[in-house]
């Protein structure tokens, strides 16, 4: 990860065997910032893809949660980090752009179909990111 003040942060693999809420819950307590990845794909999805021999290349979506409460993350204790500044670090860190070289003019632009504001409702900011990542498994 290219943003050290990110990786102190709560980061949340989230896969379809494990409740994640408790952890989510104890990081918007704690430091008000919590960051959701949905895990790598699933063996399932790499065997239909490949149909048992060559190569399969494909983009794959990873959908990221960034969740703020607000009153906790911006006080003294909390990251200071709003949640506009966390999507542009968490966007920087996969490309793996260094963030000491983000110039404000340079800021990641975003799209409407990357990026979900899902607004603020009691004290809480999110985003809902979505990342395109080219991926390609070999038969085995």
């Amino acid at each position: 990860m290219a943003d050290a003040e990110l990786s102190q942060m709560a980061i949340i693999l989230h896969g379809e065997d494990r409740d994640i809420v408790p952890e989510i819950r104890d990081a918007l307590k704690s430091k008000g910032v919590a960051i959701v990845i949905q895990s790598e794909v699933d063996g399932d999805t790499r065997d239909q893809a490949l149909s048992g021999r060559g190569t399969a290349i494909m983009d794959l979506w990873i959908p990221v949660l960034i969740q703020e409460n607000v009153k906790v993350n911006r006080a003294l204790g909390g990251t200071g980090i709003e949640i506009r500044e966390l999507v542009q670090r968490v966007i920087g860190s996969a490309l793996a752009y260094p963030r000491t070289a983000m110039h404000p003019s340079m800021r990641i632009k975003l799209r409407e179909a990357a990026l979900s504001n899902l607004t603020r409702q009691d004290g809480m900011e999110e985003r809902l990111i979505s990342l395109s990542v080219p991926t390609s498994f070999k038969a085995s």
